[in-house]
């Protein structure tokens, strides 16, 4: 398997190099967002880990064209912004996951096997539907009926979670653990924020299907009536 670290700073790349070839991962270093993009143009990754700063610019630009040219490559941002406003642009920008530095090598190995998991899983099945709900993996697109509902890729990624789990109830944890790769509650509001945020796109498509708060549980999809 083959990963690209755009790095600048020599010392945290080499760490990151080490942990990933312990791994088994072939490595290609990048020191700048013009190197990543020359990378990334000529040859095929299966993983990205991303610093925010570089020397020509914030990688949240290169990540959000990536995802416009629909490179769906699994990326890991790895920075010093470890803000819950630093953490919403990088998931809003196409971001899997994001680390906060300095992070412990068990952490970021965790992290990138759980993000691994998640994007094989995506791969299952291309077509998930609930009412008049319809949700297409490879298209990463998303309809109600004949209205396209369009999502950052976080709100996709969270709204494919539920459709794969219709009527369940799904937790803080769950999510936590399968949709943001972490083990721990970090403490800020980020759930609350993109459920918001998906549960609004949803109502503007269509009303057929409602994403529900199950009180001191957690969050639950289900097509209206279904009770």
């Amino acid at each position: 398997m083959k990963a690209l670290c755009l790095e600048d700073d020599t010392v945290i790349a080499d760490h990151i190099i080490g942990l990933l070839q312990s791994s088994g991962w072939q490595v290609t270093a990048s020191r700048s967002l013009a190197a990543a993009t020359r990378a990334i143009t000529n040859e095929d990754f299966d993983l990205l880990v991303l610093d925010r700063i570089l020397p020509d610019g914030d990688s949240l630009g290169f990540l959000r064209q990536l995802r416009q040219n629909n490179v769906q490559t699994p990326a890991i941002i790895l920075t010093a912004l470890g803000r819950t406003e630093d953490k919403i642009d990088g998931y809003d920008s196409g971001a899997d996951d994001y680390l906060p530095k300095p992070f412990e090598a068990a952490e970021f190995n965790a992290r990138i096997k759980a993000l691994l998991r998640r994007a094989a899983y995506g791969e299952q099945k291309d077509m998930l539907k609930i009412g008049l709900l319809e949700l297409r993996t490879k298209a990463r697109t998303v309809f109600h009926g004949e209205n396209f509902i369009d999502l950052s890729p976080k709100e996709f990624e969270l709204l494919h979670y539920f459709m794969a789990r219709e009527n369940d109830i799904i937790t803080r944890d769950m999510l936590l653990k399968d949709v943001w790769g972490l083990s721990f509650d970090p403490g800020t509001n980020v759930i609350d924020v993109n459920i918001g945020r998906l549960r609004k796109r949803i109502q503007q498509g269509g009303d057929s299907v409602q994403l529900i708060t199950v009180r001191g549980i957690g969050f639950k999809l289900e097509e209206k009536g279904s009770d």
